[in-house]
């Protein structure tokens, strides 16, 4: 899957699951970036083993339906505020959204905050240092989640 990135630098964190709030900002006022906070779907095949669906839920757009976490959009800044996490995991991504090729010249940063306390902070060029070939980067995988607070680095944090 073309999230399986390399986790030899991931710190494992362990978050409060709720009082969190994730926040993208970006330098360059020509690009629209959008996060994306994802939980895929689970299905029971044939085997009646549980398997991921090639869906996913799209959990906060713009309003989770149970008001579990909303989101909150302003010039150059999108904010994710999550009061609780429902079970699964979850992918948080940036995604480009402008007509533009590569997510470079935008420079996002990603925060991460738990009960008003940062907790991490993700830097577009340092994940963008990590990746072999000099490819367009229009997407941005950034962590991964559990309902129990269990957090995996997909890039490096400071």
């Amino acid at each position: 899957s073309k999230y399986q990135i390399a986790t030899s630098f991931a710190q494992y964190v362990q978050l409060e699951p709720k009082d969190i709030t994730i926040e993208l900002s970006w330098q360059n006022s020509n690009y629209d970036l959008d996060i994306h906070f994802e939980k895929p779907l689970i299905k029971i095949n044939e085997e009646q083993e549980e398997e991921k669906s090639k869906e996913t839920l799209n959990y906060i757009f713009p309003y989770s339906e149970d008001d579990t976490a909303y989101i909150s959009f302003d010039d150059q800044k999108e904010i994710v505020n999550i009061f609780k996490l429902i079970d699964g995991t979850y992918r948080f991504s940036v995604k480009l959204f402008s007509e533009q090729e590569s997510m470079d010249e935008s420079q996002p940063v990603v925060k991460i905050y738990n009960q008003d306390r940062v907790v991490k902070i993700y830097k577009f060029e340092d994940f963008k240092a990590q990746q072999k070939e000099d490819t367009l980067i229009t997407e941005w995988n950034v962590f991964s989640i559990t309902n129990q607070g269990d957090l995996t680095d997909f890039s490096p944090s400071i």
